[in-house]
């Protein structure tokens, strides 16, 4: 099947290089043949556990839906002692956030690592192309986000893309504070022990 998945280049993009010596190849074989490989056994083993044991689908609709039996058996005090925690833990998190000494990140530029992505964006705004103005090294956002942060901001700034980058970070803290309190939320210990 690995040959099977194989679509047509465009000739006029590819290098002579490539067309003298007939290899042809087109960028989304590799990540097309990647997700068909893992997905066929992957499917597999799930249809397979969902057959045999019927609640794979009925937990998956748990989690995302919160179903209503574990809405009426949970405690309502515990309910309460996680939402003060959870407040809590969202302040120490906002303090320490706002108590980042900004000063300390007033660097020299990394040129092995900001320079790859400021390049990028720089390339993006000088050319107004993606793909042809710059070579992508870890994914369309990834390597272009400052130039949506200028845009966004109507800063063009080394400073703005490092702000931006720590409040990713602490986006992401809150977002495991919430998949936990989720976690604990169905876990519900107390009627687990019973």
């Amino acid at each position: 099947m690995w040959d099977l998945i194989s679509f047509e280049t465009n000739k006029k993009v590819l290098s002579e290089n490539l067309i003298k010596h007939n290899t042809v190849w087109n960028p989304l074989n590799d990540p097309i043949r990647f997700i068909i490989f893992l997905s066929i056994p992957y499917l597999s083993l799930v249809f397979y556990y969902h057959k045999r044991d019927k609640v794979l689908i009925k937990n998956i609709k748990s989690i995302f839906l919160y179903d209503n039996i574990l809405k009426r058996n949970f405690n309502e005090s515990i309910n309460k002692e996680l939402n003060f925690y959870t407040f809590i833990i969202f302040t120490l998190l906002a303090f320490e956030f706002f108590l980042i000494d900004f000063e300390s990140l007033n660097h020299n530029l990394d040129f092995f690592h900001e320079g790859m992505w400021l390049s990028a964006s720089q390339n993006l705004k000088l050319t107004g192309e993606f793909w042809t103005s710059s070579y992508v090294v870890r994914g369309l956002f990834a390597d272009f986000y400052p130039y949506f942060v200028w845009k966004f901001t109507g800063l063009e700034t080394i400073g703005i893309t490092r702000f931006f980058n720590l409040v990713i970070i602490f986006l992401n803290k809150v977002l495991i504070v919430l998949i936990l309190r989720k976690f604990c939320l169905l876990t519900n210990f107390n009627i687990q022990k019973s």
